[in-house]
């Protein structure tokens, strides 16, 4: 694999858990979690819940 293609490959990556987390949040049978942040990196979460 080429060092673009692990590039690309990581930045789909990053867009399909971005897309997720946002999801998750939005989802109504998940009412209790306000908020999802991450790190660049993705190797840190932090969940705002009530």
């Amino acid at each position: 694999m080429s060092r673009k293609q692990h590039e690309e490959m990581l930045e789909k990556y990053r867009t399909e858990m971005t897309v997720s987390l946002k999801e998750m949040v939005n989802n109504e049978d998940l009412k209790s979690m306000k908020d999802v942040a991450v790190n660049d990196t993705f190797d840190e979460f932090t969940m705002i819940v009530d």
